[in-house]
């Protein structure tokens, strides 16, 4: 195997495995990306990578948060607008309202809002039932999900 230089000491990147979270709470934050993509069942989306900053020390925490948009569900035949209060209420916390259609979402990027976060548990599968759960070990690896927006 050929030796390939990164241009990186350990030393200076060992805690970048590290995850930075915040403690619940309500938080500024600024709109990093919002990118469309798709849930495992298809389902248009937009994924939001919100960055707040720590208290304690500035260091940046980003917490990715997922809107489902309206779509034509093939399982059932219908139009399915379910969740999309969730994409309303971030648009409306960062002061650019959603007007229904389309979305502009070069629009969103660089605005700012505020926030209110949880902090839970990594989330595990089941080995027996293959559901998904919230890992009950107390020192399991820690994460920020959206409350919900403040506006």
């Amino acid at each position: 195997m050929p030796y390939v230089d990164l241009g990186v000491e350990y030393a200076d990147v060992q805690s970048e495995d590290e995850y930075p979270t915040v403690a619940g709470g309500s938080y500024p934050f600024e709109v990093r990306k919002l990118e469309q993509a798709e849930t495992q069942k298809g389902r248009p989306q937009l994924v939001w990578s919100l960055v707040v900053e720590r208290p304690d020390d500035g260091r940046q925490v980003v917490v990715l948060h997922r809107t489902v948009l309206p779509w034509h569900n093939p399982d059932t035949g219908e139009h399915d607008i379910s969740g999309v209060g969730m994409l309303v209420a971030a648009c409306k916390s960062v002061g650019i309202p959603w007007q229904g259609g389309g979305i502009d979402t070069d629009a969103y990027v660089g605005a700012r809002g505020v926030v209110k976060l949880k902090l839970k548990n990594r989330r595990i599968q089941d080995d027996i039932t293959g559901e998904w759960r919230s890992d009950p070990d107390p020192d399991a690896l820690k994460f920020n999900e959206v409350d919900r927006f403040e506006y």
